[in-house]
């Protein structure tokens, strides 16, 4: 635990410095443009609280999407024709990346707090209740998707809740789209004869779903 505290302090202090240095040398990307908008006065948000909304960015596009690629490649390579056809193939690895996510998504429930009296499925609902809102189920739902239990990249609806909705839409999304927007295609073309070496290993967690271990062999 004091490691973990102590390397708190250290990433909090990072980004610290990092914005101090966009304020003295503004850059085009992200950061120099929230701090440009916070210092117009667009909107109150302190240093402290940026700090705090640039690791929870950190951490929404990292781990997950390691799971998301982990979780994926097995999938992938049970469909030799979408592997051969998405090196230079941008738009398949998008719809790559959204189908891992509805058939193996990083995060499979999430607690929310019902900010009002209200009633699911016929249970009632107090105000600040908590409901568990199960997305791996979901995302399997037969109800909303043609077969769910297939892995289908070439699906008409590729959509799922991986990334939330609404106001608590994850913050990582696009970032996690992108890296395997950029990654599939790359990989399979580098290594087109990538094949499983073995059964992937799971971490073992109730609430993440992601690869310990994935054994390949890239010819």
């Amino acid at each position: 635990m004091e490691a973990a505290d102590q390397a708190v302090l250290e990433l909090r202090q990072f980004y610290a410095d990092l914005i101090q240095s966009r304020r003295a040398e503004p850059r085009e990307d992200l950061l120099t443009a929230v701090i440009n908008s916070i210092d117009a006065g667009e909107h109150e948000l302190t240093d402290y609280e940026l700090v705090s909304n640039l690791i929870v960015l950190f951490n929404a596009s990292f781990l997950t999407t390691i799971y998301m690629l982990g979780n994926g490649l097995p999938l992938l390579l049970t469909r030799p024709d979408v592997t051969s056809a998405l090196p230079g193939n941008a738009e398949l690895a998008v719809d790559c990346v959204h189908e891992i996510l509805r058939y193996e998504p990083s995060i499979q429930f999430l607690n929310r707090a019902t900010p009002e009296d209200t009633e699911l499925g016929g249970v009632p609902v107090a105000k600040d209740g908590v409901v568990l809102l199960l997305l791996g189920a979901a995302n399997r739902d037969p109800a909303r998707f043609a077969d769910p239990d297939v892995f289908d990249p070439g699906r008409e609806q590729l959509t799922s809740l991986a990334f939330g909705a609404g106001p608590h839409y994850c913050i990582g999304a696009a970032v996690t789209r992108a890296e395997g927007r950029i990654g599939w295609p790359r990989l399979f073309e580098r290594f087109p004869k990538l094949a499983l070496a073995g059964d992937p290993v799971g971490i073992g967690s109730l609430f993440l779903r992601g690869m310990k271990s994935v054994p390949i062999t890239l010819s």
